[in-house]
C-alpha cells in the first residue's frame, strides 16, 4: 500500500504547479488526526520526500497540440483517377474505384494512419 501511495504522490508531483491535482496535494493537511486522500498520500510519502534531500522531482513538460503535430509527416496521395461523378459513373467505374481503394487500404493496414477524402 505504501508503494502505491508513493507512486501516486510522485505522479502528482510531476504535474505542472498550475495543475489542479498538484494544487490539491499542496494544500492538503491533516486536521484533528483526520486524513483526506491527499493528506494521506503526503503523510505516507513524507519519508520518501525527506530521503530525496536536495533532489527535486522533475515536472512533466506541458504538451501543446502543436508539439504533437510538429513531427507528423503529412502526404497527399491520390488513390484513384477521375472515375466520373456520382451521376455519370458507370457500374464498371464504381467497381474499379472500390477495388482500387480496398487494395490500397489492405496494402497499408497497420502501417499508417489514413484519412480518406471523397471529392465529388
Amino acid at each position: 500500500m505504501q508503494e502505491i501511495c508513493i507512486r501516486e504522490f510522485v505522479r502528482i508531483k510531476c504535474k505542472p504547479s498550475a495543475h489542479s491535482i498538484y494544487s490539491l496535494l499542496s494544500a492538503s493537511a491533516v486536521r484533528r488526526n483526520t486524513f483526506t486522500p491527499m493528506s494521506y498520500l503526503k503523510y505516507v510519502a513524507r519519508d520518501f520526500e525527506r530521503s530525496l534531500g536536495d533532489l527535486e522531482i522533475e515536472k512533466d513538460k506541458e504538451t501543446i497540440p502543436t508539439d504533437i503535430l510538429d513531427d507528423v509527416k503529412i502526404e497527399v496521395l491520390s488513390v484513384t483517377k477521375d472515375l466520373g461523378n456520382s451521376t455519370t459513373r458507370t457500374t464498371t467505374q464504381k467497381a474499379q474505384g472500390r477495388h482500387t481503394v480496398d487494395t490500397f487500404v489492405e496494402d497499408h493496414r497497420g502501417s499508417s494512419v489514413m484519412i480518406l477524402l471523397m471529392v465529388r
